[in-house]
């Protein structure tokens, strides 16, 4: 049972000389008001306690913003600015950021803006539960591999609706889990947009990211160069990465750099993403120390297009990765160093026999039969020929022309006569027959149930020949059953997936709306 603390609203005011009982936040005096004023942040957040919303006045504050005490379950400490005025942080502390809310759980920081080119941006260690949302971050100084708005040793935040600039990896989750990001629109960063080391049940949804100078995201285990937390290895799994938009990384005449992510997790999801005009789309890569486990992710039903190099690449050790339903649609290979355009939708090195399966994805260059796998370094092949030496891995290819609403435009929806409609491959299926609440499927790794994360729900599933949709409320990854919120019944075999219109589900990241 929550026990709510008493709402109450408190202002920080720099034209006042000192604090007050008596502010009135319209006329802006303390003459005959009701409310009780700071003249500066450390005051209000020296008085603030559960409950507590700390309204702040237009200015630029030459100060920290660092919560002494935490809010309780429903009893939130939230810092936001007053109605619509401007609230600049630009505290040039050195190495210190201008928002600090280590230690400290539930609390809000809304509608705040840190732009200063000399002042870091936010640092939370040891903080549970807290939001950051509406907030404008610009212009860091960071260097290294030092995280902006870092969160470390920290799980259950969310990220929300902010919108991050020119930094130095822009935000991170660090030895972190049941975290959120979403709706961010995050952008230009001196290595990377976003990163994911040594932490689990993570979610990165509905965002925008772009980064001509170098990547965009990173999700791989704690090594050397991850100082803030011990080494941790095989440590970073079932994290969520979907309905993002990758776009406009640096050009990096290998498949190494400018990745719309560079993956090296486990168990994870990646789905419903759109990648163009990077370097790489995913560049599925194994190295050490960090990288070394690179296992058993689903990826499906994403959008590559016109990425500078292939929109997938893989490297040996990365094993039991399925890739399903995806559009890999004039992305432009990777021979000759990605120098000039080649037909390579898929690029690989060595052999991928007995490490990952693709299947039902379309790969199209211009024309049918083009060589779309290519061995890095080495030359192309057609979907026949790779087929004929490394059987079992590439399995029911397209090789069409999607029909983009307008690819070149970045719409991705598919038109009424795409080749793409009803023909997805279901996710699982069913291993037994049965009724209930309790569903047992051959592959219970595609679906997430919220990851533990504030106000997020599980996925909908839909069962093949049925226009039922239920809710999945617990994933049993090792059992692979999926508990429902409303009973089912199914037959032994029975497909099953993520809700589709029409026969089946559709290839690509939109599904078509069917009558």
């Amino acid at each position: 049972m929550l026990i709510l603390a008493a709402i109450t609203f408190l202002y920080v005011d720099p034209q006042l000389s000192n604090s007050s009982p008596s502010y009135d936040p319209v006329s802006r005096t303390c003459v005959a008001g009701t409310n009780t004023a700071f003249p500066n942040l450390a005051a209000a957040c020296a008085a603030a306690t559960p409950g507590a919303t700390i309204f702040i006045r237009g200015a630029t504050y030459n100060e920290p913003l660092v919560p002494r005490k935490s809010g309780t379950p429903g009893n939130y400490i939230t810092f936001k600015n007053y109605n619509s005025e401007l609230v600049y942080l630009a505290f040039p502390g050195a190495h210190s950021p201008a928002i600090d809310i280590s230690g400290c759980s539930y609390v809000i920081i809304d509608g705040l803006r840190v732009e200063d080119k000399n002042t870091y941006w936010l640092m939370a260690e040891d903080s549970h539960f807290d939001i950051v949302q509406n907030c404008v971050f610009k212009h860091s100084p960071a260097t290294g591999t030092r995280g902006n708005v870092e969160f470390v040793q920290s799980d259950h935040n969310s990220l929300l609706n902010n919108v991050i600039e020119d930094g130095q990896d822009n935000f991170t989750f660090i030895e972190s889990d049941h975290n959120l990001a979403q709706g961010n629109t995050v952008t230009q960063a001196r290595h990377s947009i976003f990163g994911i080391r040594c932490g689990s049940y993570n979610m990165i949804r509905s965002n925008f990211f772009s980064n001509p100078g170098q990547k965009i995201g990173e999700i791989y285990d704690c090594g050397r160069d991850t100082h803030m937390v011990s080494n941790s290895f095989n440590s970073t799994a079932h994290n969520v990465i979907e309905d993002n938009i990758f776009a406009l990384t640096s050009t990096w005449h290998t498949v190494a750099g400018g990745n719309g992510i560079q993956y090296a997790g486990q168990k994870g999801i990646i789905r419903r993403n759109i990648f163009y005009d990077c370097n790489v789309g995913i560049g599925m890569q194994v190295y050490d120390d960090e990288a070394r486990y690179n296992t058993g992710n689903r990826i499906y039903n994403n959008d590559f297009y016109s990425n500078v190099g292939p929109g997938i690449a893989t490297w040996p050790g990365a094993a039991n990765n399925i890739y399903l339903n995806n559009i890999l649609f004039g992305n432009r290979g990777c021979i000759e160093n990605c120098t000039v355009p080649t037909p390579g939708q898929i690029v690989y090195r060595a052999s991928m026999a007995g490490e990952d399966l693709f299947m039902n994805n379309d790969l199209f260059f211009q024309t049918l039969g083009q060589p779309v796998m290519e061995e890095e370094f080495e030359s192309g092949h057609s979907v026949a020929e790779f087929t004929d030496s490394f059987p079992g891995v590439l399995l029911n290819t397209h090789q069409d022309d999607p029909q983009f609403a307008n690819a070149p435009g970045h719409d991705f929806h598919l038109q009424p006569t795409s080749p793409m409609i009803d023909t997805g491959a279901f996710l699982t299926a069913t291993t037994a027959a049965g009724n209930g609440t309790n569903v047992g499927v051959l592959d219970a790794s595609y679906f997430q149930d919220g990851l533990g994360i504030p106000g997020m729900a599980g996925d909908e599933i839909q069962l093949g020949g049925q226009s039922q949709i239920a809710r999945i409320t617990h994933v049993d990854y090792a059992g692979n059953i999926l508990t429902v919120d409303r009973p089912l019944r199914w037959q032994k075999g029975q497909p099953l997936s993520l809700p589709f219109s029409g026969r089946a589900p559709d290839i690509g990241a939109f599904e078509y709306p069917s009558n």
